[in-house]
């Protein structure tokens, strides 16, 4: 053994972690890692912009008119022999007014008269000319005698059918003298008097159903292409308001006042408090442009001026200028620089005070 060398010391043993050590070193690196990740990629949480058409109605004048107003007109000629007051309610069939049928009843009589002196001759002549005809198959009566007979007997039935002609045209002048309601309604104006006398087609009353009631109402004619069917219509007069259906648009412009009309329905329940010929209040919807909403929440006010943070697809923010407009209930419209912001975009409505543009950021939905 060589007394000259010394022994090296031994190399202790490197001690070795537990696993309850390692698994504790692990969770505070990857909580460590969180923090940084946290610290570095904020949470905000995101809703969506939405579009929605604008609906902005324009106040008009309107005017209640019975969808059923009627003047009838005398469709036989003579005197007024009696029509029912204004105020009357009739029904459908009901006579609202007589004009005299003295003459005509006389003229029916003498048709009659004539019809039975007709039928006689006709009697008389067809046996005549029966009894002929047996006499000349014996050869004891001449041709020449049937021939005229015959042709007798054929003018009498003819002079019998021209009798039902006239009188079927008597009787339906007859039917003419009275006025007869075509709907249930109230007489509101008799425009002639008993004893006057009425010519064919001269108004003798006019009747008017109070429950089929609509109202038209003149819009300026640049609102044309813009009204909005599907919103109801609104109606006012004092102390009430109701909503009510756009009938139809007459598609024709009144030349002076540059207006086109407008037809509404009114509600039957509604028609107990209007009446024919009253002025109402009328808010007809039109449809603007749509715009784009975003919440409220998502809109930073700064001196510099307004803008919100898109989160693209990378989950980036993007700072996006806007000009708002209109609130509609927890959204506001907005009009964004150079159209930036599209329906269903997401943008930021929590944690954007501290927001940074082109920040990375954890998303969380609404």
């Amino acid at each position: 053994m060589n007394q000259g060398m010394t022994a090296s010391p031994a190399k202790k043993p490197r001690k070795k972690l537990s696993r309850r050590t390692a698994g504790l070193l692990s969770g505070m690196l990857l909580g460590l890692a969180a923090l940084q990740a946290q610290a570095s990629n904020p949470t905000v949480v995101i809703s969506s912009v939405e579009e929605a058409g604008e609906v902005a109605p324009v106040r008009v004048n309107g005017l209640t008119r019975s969808r059923h107003d009627i003047l009838l007109p005398a469709r036989a000629e003579g005197q007024l022999m009696w029509a029912l007051d204004e105020g009357a309610r009739v029904q459908p069939g009901d006579v609202l007014a007589q004009i005299d049928r003295r003459q005509l009843e006389i003229s029916l009589q003498e048709e009659n008269h004539l019809l039975e002196r007709a039928t006689v001759n006709l009697a008389y002549l067809e046996g005549e000319a029966a009894r002929l005809q047996a006499l000349e198959s014996k050869n004891m009566a001449s041709r020449t005698q049937l021939a005229e007979l015959v042709s007798r007997r054929d003018i009498a039935r003819n002079d019998i059918s021209v009798a039902h002609t006239r009188i079927a045209r008597i009787e339906d002048n007859l039917a003419r003298t009275a006025l007869l309601s075509p709907i249930q309604g109230v007489i509101v104006e008799r425009l002639k008097e008993r004893g006057e006398y009425a010519r064919v087609g001269e108004t003798v009353v006019r009747v008017v159903d109070p429950a089929a009631l609509e109202i038209t109402a003149a819009v300026p004619v640049i609102n044309l292409n813009r009204i909005d069917f599907d919103a109801p219509v609104q109606v006012s007069l004092p102390e009430l308001t109701f909503p009510a259906d756009l009938k139809a648009v007459i598609h024709a412009g009144d030349q002076s006042s540059q207006t086109f009309e407008v037809i509404v329905d009114v509600p039957e329940e509604m028609t107990p408090n209007l009446v024919s010929g009253q002025f109402v209040e009328v808010e007809v919807p039109l449809s603007t442009s749509k715009l784009l909403y975003v919440p409220r929440d998502a809109v930073v006010l700064r001196s510099e001026g307004s803008y919100v943070f898109r989160i693209n697809d990378e989950n980036v923010a993007e700072r996006i200028s806007v000009v708002l407009g209109k609130g509609r209930g927890t959204m506001v419209s907005v009009l964004s620089a150079e159209g930036a912001l599209h329906q269903g975009d997401r943008v930021a409505i929590r944690g954007v005070e501290n927001l940074q543009d082109g920040q990375q950021v954890t998303p969380v939905a609404s």
